[in-house]
């Protein structure tokens, strides 16, 4: 007997193909032709001076068998084996170093705009939303101003984990079992967020433990939770030791021991810049105040219902923001503190050489 799909079915997989020949028709083209650089002006500084560099240095090294610890060629020189985004704890980079730089990224982006949609749809499809509420839940996030902001940045084609991981976590959740698989797709999700951005990892696991301890079944919430915790460090220690060699390689060089005062870093010093500061979920002032004014304002408002929501529970929440929000706008003993770690000092350190 020929297979009888429902409804439901039938418009999932009619959204998915829909899907895949929208990203098809968008990025094919230019994978074919690899003519023009797959990033907006925005970003065309980092390009030129650190991602395509980058690329062709570390695959040069490693097709000659070659591991390059220091580089002396980048910023007058500097640790190269602990920068995470120079590919080398990013395992699929070990393929597509064959590739042009052009090629391999479209291609990427390719597969990660299908997969991130794929996964975002079927993840809400999990929470029990109709396929017209989850594919308009997909839509936001893929066109979001985050994802469409930030895929143009020279890593970030690589969300599509971050997809699977929410795809994973609303099945443990909704349907009330954490399976070995469940497991191994978490670690991975983790290992390969590590590989590209070590202080996403710590953002992420602030909304997936919070999402699984609070939206969970009676009786699981602890369970589920340590699991997630298990998966996370797993993750982190065999596929992200990259942020456990960029601990040891900075460990012993704060920005105040280098000399660098931090005071360099912040534009925000009129009052009307502090406030706009304050509502801003990302730290980047200097390309547009509309833009994080815009998001800051939802995500307070958002918040604003959790906190109602939560109650009492929600007070570890409240004082992630509240630290973060003196971090973002420039508070001088926030910063101070911060400046001293070494998962903070690899970014600032960075940002310290492209100045020299």
């Amino acid at each position: 007997m020929p297979l009888q799909l429902s409804s439901e079915r039938k418009k999932d997989l009619a959204i998915i193909f829909i899907w895949l020949g929208a990203v098809l028709a968008y990025f094919l083209p230019e994978l074919i032709r690899a003519q023009y650089l797959p990033h907006s002006l925005t970003w065309y500084g980092e390009a030129q001076h650190q991602w395509i560099p980058f690329w062709k240095y570390s695959a040069n090294m490693l097709k000659r068998g070659l591991m390059p610890i220091w580089a002396e060629h980048f910023y007058c020189g500097f640790p190269y084996l602990a920068y995470p985004p120079n590919n080398l704890y990013y395992p699929p980079f070990y393929l597509l170093m064959y590739l042009s730089y052009v090629r391999a990224v479209y291609l990427e982006s390719l597969v990660s705009f299908f997969l991130m949609g794929y996964f975002t749809y079927f993840c809400f499809r999990r929470m029990k939303l109709s396929p017209e509420a989850s594919l308009a839940g997909m839509l936001a996030i893929v066109w979001g101003s985050f994802y469409i902001y930030y895929s143009t940045y020279g890593y970030s084609y690589r969300f599509w984990f971050y997809a699977l991981n929410y795809w994973v976590l609303a099945g443990i959740i909704y349907q009330k079992r954490f399976r070995s698989l469940d497991f191994f797709l978490l670690l991975l999700c983790y290992g390969l967020g590590a590989s590209w951005d070590v202080e996403q990892i710590f953002y992420r696991a602030f909304f997936d433990l919070g999402w699984v301890i609070f939206s969970s079944p009676p009786g699981k919430k602890l369970r589920y939770g340590f699991l997630v915790v298990l998966a996370m460090g797993a993750g982190l220690f065999f596929l992200g030791n990259a942020s456990l060699i960029n601990l040891f390689a900075y460990l012993s060089h704060s920005i105040r021991s280098a000399g660098v005062s931090f005071s360099m870093y912040r534009e925000n010093s009129l009052p009307w810049q502090i406030v706009f500061s304050l509502l801003s979920p990302i730290q980047i002032p200097y390309i547009s105040q509309i833009y994080p004014f815009y998001l800051g304002l939802s995500a307070l408002i958002l918040a604003g219902f959790g906190i109602k929501r939560l109650g009492r529970r929600a007070w570890l929440s409240v004082f992630a923001v509240v630290v973060y929000s003196l971090y973002i706008f420039g508070e001088p003993r926030t910063l101070k503190i911060f400046y001293h770690l070494p998962v903070f000092n690899r970014a600032v350190l960075h940002y310290s050489a492209e100045i020299v």
